[in-house]
């Protein structure tokens, strides 16, 4: 693990990165996004990632900590939406030098609501 680990909504989230074999000074190989309890270091109790790739996070995807990425990716920046939450990361891939990766959204019931005390609470108009 070469970059800061991120604590968001009881979950540890952390990029691994493997590099190319061969010449080891050359930016390339694969990354793992890995995702875990902060709490236990295990793995959640719901599929924490669209693992199987259609937009969205449902009981088709498995329960995982990690999903491969091609290419060696950053440090993860979270976009949090209202039922589902992007990682966003820069990569050495050939193929996208920035990635995206659809999560479920942290702390969300079953209908994609945020908890009390999550989100904006309140807001002013400016004028």
């Amino acid at each position: 693990m070469v970059t800061q680990p991120l604590l968001y909504s009881g979950r540890i989230i952390f990029v691994s990165m493997i590099p190319a074999s061969g010449d080891r000074c050359i930016a390339n190989g694969s990354s793992w996004l890995l995702e875990l309890d902060a709490l236990g270091g295990t793995l959640l109790a719901i599929p924490p990632l669209d693992y199987n790739g259609d937009g969205k996070i449902t009981s088709a995807d498995l329960v995982v900590s990690g999903k491969k990425l091609e290419g060696m990716a950053s440090e993860p920046a979270i976009v949090s939406g209202t039922d589902r939450d992007l990682k966003i990361m820069g990569t050495t891939s050939s193929a996208k030098s920035i990635l995206a990766v659809i999560e479920a959204a942290a702390d969300r019931d079953d209908e994609g609501a945020a908890p009390a005390g999550v989100g904006r609470m309140s807001w002013k108009q400016v004028q």
